[in-house]
């Protein structure tokens, strides 16, 4: 079960994606929808973060559940 620590992180983490990916998009000329960056940030942030809280449970090597996580917050975007 997920405790209120981590969903905390897990919060405070997805707004602090959205709010990075808002300011590195500002000026291109086709604008963010708001939709959009709230779907990559749900699936980027709190979709790496259970994987991650899953894979070091389950004891994965760290190069995985740290490793693909921090690879699609520098792709997905």
């Amino acid at each position: 079960m997920l405790n209120l620590h981590f969903l905390a992180f897990i919060l405070a983490s997805f707004i602090a994606f959205v709010a990075i990916l808002r300011v590195a998009v500002r000026r291109e000329p086709a604008r963010a929808v708001p939709a959009k960056v709230a779907a990559v940030a749900c699936v980027v942030v709190v979709g790496g973060m259970l994987f991650a809280k899953w894979g070091a449970n389950v004891g994965l090597p760290w190069a995985i559940y740290y490793g693909l996580p921090a690879a699609s917050i520098i792709t997905a975007p």
